[in-house]
């Protein structure tokens, strides 16, 4: 029995001692690297700076201009469909109008990470992505799918995608907002229109009376 006690005794008094001697071998590997990482200055990069240098590092790294159809770009990832290395960044469209080959789910998500940077960082940078992408990918409304196979994951996707990028450009509202005001202008010509006409044929048609009964 004593010989357990003593036993217990001895192990808490070497975890005390362990306990003791861990915070300064801490403090010493934390300044360390504090004096690694000083030329860094991470204090100074602010969390606005951080996103947008990872956005502008994202767009070098991985949108890129097709090789072959010149007007078309993505954010290229073929390794994901085939290919490693080099052949990721050799994935080319089939024609200058479209691209089935190389148009998936990452470029929906590159497309929204686009959209949401923009809309946090109040900015319209980089607003061409989701036009280039809409016109020439097969995930849009314009596609005819039954006859040429996508992906439907895919298109949910850039569903989503692009209901982030209305978020951000409110472009098709205010278009909306235009095509709306405009139809309601002519329709209130119209009726104008419409109101002269039908008072100058009564008019007209009043002379019309008058001359046939005193003639």
């Amino acid at each position: 029995m004593k010989l357990l006690v003593f036993m217990q005794l001895l192990a808490a008094i070497r975890c005390n001692a362990g306990a003791v001697q861990k915070p300064d071998s801490s403090i010493d590997a934390k300044s360390e690297q504090q004096q690694l990482n000083s030329h860094l200055k991470p204090d100074h990069i602010t969390a606005s700076d951080r996103a947008k240098q990872a956005m502008e590092g994202f767009m070098d790294y991985y949108w890129n201009q097709d090789s072959a159809n010149k007007k078309i770009s993505f954010f290229f990832s073929c390794g994901q469909i085939g290919g490693s290395g080099e052949n990721w960044k050799k994935c080319s469209c089939s024609n200058d109008a479209s691209c089935i080959n190389c148009y998936r789910w990452w470029d929906a998500v590159g497309m929204e990470t686009v959209a949401t940077y923009g809309l946090y960082a109040n900015t319209t940078n980089n607003s061409d992505v989701p036009e280039i992408i809409f016109e020439h990918s097969p995930y849009n409304g314009n596609w005819d799918g039954v006859n040429f196979f996508t992906f439907v994951d895919d298109f949910a996707w850039f569903g989503i995608a692009y209901l982030k990028v209305f978020d951000w450009l409110k472009v098709s509202r205010s278009i909306i907002a235009e095509i709306i005001i405009k139809i309601i202008l002519i329709t209130i010509i119209k009726i104008i229109l419409i109101i002269i006409i039908t008072i100058i044929i009564i008019i007209i048609i009043i002379i019309i009376i008058i001359i046939i009964i005193y003639s």
